[in-house]
């Protein structure tokens, strides 16, 4: 859902105090230097092969964790990368991320891929230097610390309006879900440059699951009555079980799915009207009557006017087989890692058409790969054929400096599957340098691929942008208790050690003649100071 969509004049840097724009953005994007940026906040797994392709082709949809570019002004590198450490840690502490840590070991300057984004902003921004930055966060989780400040860059801070449907419950227990800030620049009629703020929410809900929240907050599982079995499928006893979704008899609406229903419409002077577009497969099944029905593809668009009252939308029950038919992937995508520090890819095409892919790979400094292993080769029929890359650009890492990177670009031919591989060397990390769980491994950035219907990547628009989930891969792990053991067992030692070794230093060995004539000579001084003692305190002489 897009959540808003604002368009403003800003012709010149005063003209950015337009109350439009939040103020927290406008600072932000001054301090930085910086002309245009967006920020994709995802968590969960988009299933391709069920869900078809993500919202707009993939193009408002990061990968999980968190990712951001942006066009910083700069003449030399060393000042962008400046401006770049001024615009991560500001927006980490403006949407409460660890954005702070897309520092230049995780940061790349993309030579082919983002081509829609830097030929738009080459056209916005023809007579400027800068440099086209991305970074991304795969180990980040977004939840409601991030919601919150995201909210309150909307007009109406989330009260009224589409907005109020994001309960932090309902959004976080989607299976998939991404939060999109875009702040870019447009061209009108006149030739004037207006800022644009964009922002929206995507997320996949199981309705099922979701209506179950009001009927018993606490989750319960579902009776072995109430399940619909797979009998395609044989088993073993007679009370075991294959669920299957069950979209028969279903009913939902808004206050249904998300808890609550639309509080009215946030009214602003330069969006008079909020309107809200549902997608469905037959037009009887909507309740109320929208405002205004079309027709697009296979799918009816039911657009609604929102008033001042709560609003709600029901959907009656439907049968199995009215289901909205999804988008066609052009491209399927697998990336394993095996035992042997080797990473195989495999593309599927399973379109009548040949693509064209640029790989891009993002790589953190301790993991080196060999660009002298990487191949491609063609599948077909339990065979493999050698494939030549188009092109291919590297850029090698520096050890805790910065990561490599690389991009290639290949020929996907129709109804086929590539496989690309390349192998990699595991560096060797300090003790300061593990996560707080390095049991569990190191998240290594989703893989993306951007997919054109022609060989000329740099001059058209390309079909999708598809981003793999992100890889887990394990290191060799030291004992950290071992510092623990190692003080506790010389402590030990030092204190078994001490008392002997000080008496050593403190006390005087003698024969047993000299302690028997030193002991006499105190016995008599002993006697002495005895008497001396008596005769002036008990009997009262001095």
């Amino acid at each position: 859902m897009s959540l808003f969509d604002d368009t403003q004049s800003t012709v010149s840097g005063a003209s950015l105090l337009h109350f439009k724009l939040p103020r927290s953005l406008r600072y932000i994007m001054e301090e930085s230097y910086t002309y245009e940026f967006q920020l994709r906040m995802t968590r969960g797994k988009w299933n391709y092969y069920h869900w078809g392709m993500p919202p707009d082709d993939g193009e408002v949809s990061g990968g999980s964790g968190i990712e951001l570019w942006a066009y910083i002004e700069g003449d030399t590198m060393k000042e962008v990368e400046e401006r770049w450490h001024v615009l991560t840690n500001a927006l980490s502490g403006l949407f409460c991320a660890s954005i702070n840590l897309m520092d230049t070991t995780k940061t790349i300057i993309p030579i082919l891929s983002f081509v829609k984004n830097k030929n738009y902003i080459k056209s916005n921004w023809p007579n400027t230097k800068g440099y086209f930055l991305y970074g991304s966060l795969p180990q980040e989780t977004v939840c409601t610390e991030n919601l919150t400040p995201f909210l309150k860059l909307l007009p109406c801070k989330g009260r009224s309006g589409i907005s109020t449907l994001l309960d932090s419950y309902r959004l976080f227990d989607a299976q998939w879900y991404s939060m999109f800030l875009d702040v870019t620049h447009v061209c009108n009629k006149n030739n004037n440059k207006l800022s644009r703020l964009i922002q929206g929410v995507d997320l996949v809900l199981n309705i099922d699951r979701a209506s179950r929240r009001d009927e018993s907050p606490i989750p319960i599982p579902v009776s072995l009555d109430d399940l619909v079995c797979d009998n395609k499928r044989s088993y073993i006893k007679d009370n075991a079980c294959f669920p299957l979704d069950d979209f028969s008899n279903m009913e939902w609406s808004l206050s249904k799915v998300f808890g609550r229903p639309i509080s009215g419409s946030c009214y602003l002077d330069f969006l008079p009207v909020e309107a809200i577009t549902v997608s469905h497969s037959d037009e009887k099944m909507i309740f109320p009557k929208p405002d205004v029905v079309l027709v697009e593809k296979n799918a009816i668009l039911s657009k609604y006017v929102i008033s001042s009252s709560d609003f709600d939308i029901k959907m009656k029950s439907y049968p199995s087989d009215t289901f909205i038919q999804v988008t066609d992937v052009p491209l399927f995508v697998e990336r394993t890692a095996t035992r042997k520090n080797q990473i195989s890819v495999i593309l599927s095409n399973p379109q009548s058409t040949d693509f064209y892919v640029v790989y891009l790979e993002t790589l953190p400094w301790f993991m080196k790969p060999f660009i002298h292993t990487l191949t491609a080769h063609l599948l077909f029929s339990n065979t493999k054929h050698p494939l030549d890359f188009e092109n291919i650009y590297f850029r090698p890492s520096i050890d805790r400096k910065r990561g490599s990177y690389f991009e290639v670009h290949i020929r996907i031919p129709k109804n086929s599957s590539v496989e690309i591989v390349w192998e990699f060397e595991k560096m060797l990390l300090r003790y300061a340098e593990y996560p707080p769980d390095p049991n569990r491994g190191f998240n290594i950035a989703p893989s993306i691929f951007t997919v054109f219907p022609t060989e000329l990547v740099e001059h058209v628009e390309p079909i999708a942008v598809i981003r793999t989930t992100s890889l887990l891969l394990t290191f060799p792990t030291p004992d950290f208790s071992m510092p623990y053991n190692v003080i506790v067992l010389t402590s030990t030692v030092i204190a078994m050690l001490f008392g002997g070794i000080f008496n050593l230093l403190t006390r005087k060995f003698v024969s047993l003649e000299e302690a028997e004539k030193t002991g006499h000579k105190l016995l008599k001084l002993h006697s002495l100071l005895y008497n001396v003692v008596y005769e002036n305190v008990f009997t009262g002489k001095t």
